[in-house]
Formats: structure tokens, C-alpha cells, sequence
């Protein structure tokens, strides 16, 4: 995680009269290096989050329930709190705990204003008046954040709040952004999520936030919305957002969340990264422009757009039997030498494709397969991690096969390996994505949804599905809940 220098926190906003904005709010993540970190390491793994420390003015509902989510949602320790009585040059109320001498602050200047109200940027003789009401967000958002860089009081990179929404949620959200994604590294078991739905075929958030703590309860590494098993196409825009903000709120613990981002077209693709990272996404994870079929060149324009867009890394996503044609591996490591690919996630089928993309990939880039069958296989060849869309039907077997595989245990990842192989039998007896959903039921006792035309299983289906589960129950009881 970047440093940044000791100057004035971003709480030095004032209102009209002169006074500190009682609703604004600034976070630091305390952080530690790790001692393990190489040479050609990726950056984000060279340090870890111990503590968060928030810094707020006078005591506020705002305050008051960002110091909380820091201290309950984040699963860090020790956190580190305070409360100013002054903006920027208060004493510190009783209690406060400075940081010990090993520990280091990346500064994340997150700046929540609760009211859409007129309001000053720093000393007056800088200081801009901005009416925010009734004005376009984005262009709001940006004179605010221009009048505040030049006060040099945060960072021009880091957006402040936009006025209108939910300044705690928005906060807690890239609090969690900033503390998760330098800390996981692109490696471990991925999971991509289903998206569940009620009975009227409408988005359940009880289910999905339920389906999503569940998967961070089993500690999986990372879950992975709006993939082809999260069914994406079938979400209008405002679903998507809603869903995603829904699984990075759910996830709890060390899980994080990549968002799948990949579109038709390269504006379209653009606005889902850059709405997913400013919910709190980890990583985005784009299949390249399907249906239409772009020039090559075109496509390594698509994701340089994309990269240039967000800061959070990038994947690309091969999947040629959904998209229509191949990632060629050069096209692959050619952006990842750029900078603008951090990782590729491949779903062609088959080992040799995988080793394809190993072969020549520069250090630090993540490769991993999307295939449950070739996991352990794919691990053992020098994959960062595994995509496993088995893992919501029986989440600690493929916890476990990862973390066998990846320790080099390759007797006991080859065991259970087979049975994940057993369980992917079984759910390709259906049809794709409703039998995992439906495994997912029977299996944990997951709530599932469906939204045609991936309705739910027939009778016969099930029938199907089951007798190809039956040999192997006793050996996933004890992967399976109680």
C-alpha cells in the first residue's frame, strides 16, 4: 500500500460559517510489512492491514457508525480509533492509542459528507463556494475534489463522496476495498457466485447476502460476482449494482470481492468496472467484447480502456466456448507487460490452455484455471490459485484442495480432486447454472432462486442429478454443514 505524507487530514472541510464539518470522516489503514515479500513480488502482497484508525470530528451518527463498521466488519486487529474535538488541530480525547513504532499508516483520506449543503475547502483564502444541490453528481464530485487537492488536504486520486447517497455504507465500502485487495494478492480459491432470485424471478437480497456470508464463513478467498454462473447477462444495470453492492457489503472476514465486468462494447465495459470499484471491488474480471466478434487490436484496446479507468487490478477472462473465439496467450502477456493485465482467469477446457498462458507470463501474474477438474493439476504446474464453481455446493473440500495443492501436497490434492471430479459428474447432469444452485440446495440447505430461462430443475432432472451424487455422500459428509 502507497504512503502518503503527514499534511492535514481530510477532515479540514468547513461550512459556510467557518465551521468544521461535523460529517466528515478520515480513515487511515494500519499496516505492517510482512517480511516475506521478494523481489518481483507484486506490490500488494509486501505489507498487511493490522488496525484501522478513524479519525473523525465531534461525535455524529456518521462517525459514530463508520468507527463501528471499522472496528466489527474489517476482522482486523487491534483497530485503532480516535475523535477529534477540532478539525484539524484538536487534542485527542481520552482513550486514543497512538500506533507502536513497527506499525505504518497508508492514508486513506475518505471524505463523507452526510447533507447536500453549500460548504467550504480549506483556508479562505483558497477556498472555492460549491452548491452541490440540484447539480450533476459527477461534476460536483469532481469540483469539490479538484478545491480540495489544491488545499492539499487529499489525495486528487481519491474521490470524495458523492452527495446523495449513504455516507457510511460509502465509506465502509472502500474502507474495505483499500484494507482487502493489497492484502489477498490474486491467488487462493476463487468462487464465482450464483445469482439467486424469489419466486416472481426478481433479485432476493436475503438470499444472495445470506448465499455470500455463508461462502465467507467457509474461508474462501474470494468471490466472484456477475460471472457466466452468476448469470449476467440476465441483469439489467441497476440490478447489477444493487447485486454487487449487496455481495461486497455480505462478504465478511478476509474474503473479498472481484466483479465480473466484461461487455459487448468498450464504453459499456468502462462504466461496470468503474461503478463496481467505487462499490468496494477487489479486482475486475472482464471477458473480452462476445457476440460480435472485434479485431484482436480492438480488443487489447478494450482492456487498456478498462485498466486506464480503475486502479484495482484487472483480469481477463477466457472463455471461447461462451465469447465465441480465444485469448491468445501473446495477446495475454503482452498487456500483462504493459501493466494493464494483473491476471488471467482461463476457462478453455483444457490443461494445455492453462500452461499456454504459464509459459511466458511475467512475474507476479496471477493464472488461473476456471475449470474445476483441472485445479489441482493446474496449481501443481505454477497456477496462483483455482476458479471453482463447485466451491458453493461444497465450499471446504475445494478450501481444502486448494490449499493442499498449493502447499505442494499433492497426494492429498490428487485425493480430493477426484471427488470434486465426482460432484462436477453430477452437476453437469443438469443444465448450467441451475443444478449447482439446485446441488448448492440439497447439498448445504442453501435458499436458491431462479430466473427463466434457467428455471429450475424438472423432476427428472433431479432424478438425474441425484443418482449421480448417491456413490460419493458418505465421502462429502464431512465437507457438508452438521
Amino acid at each position: 500500500m502507497a504512503e502518503r505524507g503527514d499534511r492535514p487530514v481530510a477532515a479540514n472541510l468547513r461550512d459556510d460559517r467557518g465551521r468544521a464539518n461535523q460529517d466528515v470522516v478520515a480513515v487511515r489503514v494500519v499496516t505492517r510489512d510482512d517480511g516475506d515479500s521478494s523481489a518481483g513480488e507484486a506490490p500488494h502482497k509486501a505489507t498487511k492491514p493490522i488496525g484501522v484508525h478513524v479519525t473523525r470530528v465531534d461525535p455524529n451518527p456518521v462517525g459514530s457508525e463508520l468507527a463501528h463498521e471499522a472496528r466489527e466488519c474489517l476482522g482486523l486487529e487491534p483497530v485503532e480509533t480516535s475523535v477529534r474535538n477540532d478539525a484539524v488541530d484538536g487534542p485527542r480525547r481520552e482513550g486514543h492509542r497512538a500506533p507502536p513504532p513497527h506499525r505504518r499508516e497508508g492514508r486513506i483520506d475518505l471524505l463523507a459528507p452526510c447533507r447536500r449543503e453549500r460548504f467550504r475547502v480549506g483556508r479562505p483564502e483558497i477556498a472555492k463556494r460549491v452548491d452541490a444541490v440540484g447539480r450533476d453528481e459527477e461534476s460536483a464530485d469532481h469540483e469539490r475534489s479538484e478545491h480540495a487537492a489544491s488545499a492539499g488536504l487529499v489525495d486528487p486520486q481519491v474521490p470524495l463522496h458523492r452527495p446523495g447517497s449513504f455516507p457510511a455504507r460509502d465509506a465502509r465500502q472502500r474502507i474495505k476495498a483499500a484494507c482487502r485487495s493489497p492484502v489477498m494478492g490474486l491467488d487462493g480459491l476463487v468462487v464465482p457466485i450464483p445469482t439467486l432470485f424469489n419466486d416472481d424471478g426478481d433479485l432476493d437480497p436475503g438470499r444472495n447476502s445470506k448465499f455470500a456470508r455463508a461462502l465467507s464463513e467457509a474461508r474462501v478467498d474470494h468471490l466472484f460476482a456477475l460471472g457466466s454462473l452468476g448469470e449476467f447477462p440476465s441483469l439489467t444495470d441497476p440490478e447489477r449494482a444493487s447485486f454487487e453492492e449487496l455481495v461486497i457489503e455480505s462478504a465478511s472476514g478476509r474474503t473479498d470481492v472481484w466483479v465480473g465486468c466484461g461487455a459487448p462494447s468498450t464504453r459499456q465495459a468502462v462504466r461496470y468496472a468503474e461503478e463496481a470499484e467505487t462499490a468496494g471491488a477487489a479486482a475486475i474480471v472482464a471477458v473480452p467484447p462476445y457476440y460480435l466478434h472485434p479485431p484482436l487490436a480492438a480488443v487489447e484496446r478494450y482492456y487498456r480502456a478498462i485498466h486506464g479507468a480503475i486502479s484495482v487490478p484487472l483480469l481477463a477472462y477466457n472463455i471461447p466456448s461462451l465469447v465465441g473465439y480465444s485469448l491468445p496467450p501473446a495477446l495475454v502477456h503482452g498487456l500483462a507487460h504493459e501493466g494493464v493485465l494483473a491476471g488471467v482467469k482461463d476457462t478453455a477446457g483444457s490443461l494445455e490452455s492453462v500452461a499456454a498462458f504459464l509459459t511466458g507470463a511475467p512475474d507476479a501474474f496471477a493464472v488461473l484455471p476456471g475449470d474445476d477438474v483441472l485445479a489441482s493439476a493446474a496449481i501443481a504446474r505454477g497456477a496462483t490459485g483455482a476458479v471453482m464453481g463447485i466451491a458453493n455446493v461444497v465450499p471446504a473440500l475445494c478450501v481444502e484442495l486448494v490449499a493442499r495443492a498449493r502447499a505442494g501436497d499433492r497426494s492429498r490434492a490428487e485425493e480430493l480432486q477426484t471427488l470434486v471430479d465426482e460432484v462436477v459428474r453430477a452437476s453437469r447432469a443438469g443444465p448450467f447454472p441451475s443444478t449447482d444452485k439446485f446441488l448448492a440446495a440439497h447439498l448445504r440447505g442453501s435458499e436458491v432462486g431462479y430466473r427463466a430461462p434457467y428455471d429450475r430443475l424438472t423432476d427428472a432432472e433431479e432424478r438425474t442429478v441425484l443418482s449421480r451424487l448417491e456413490p460419493i455422500r458418505a465421502q462429502l459428509r464431512p465437507f457438508l454443514p452438521g
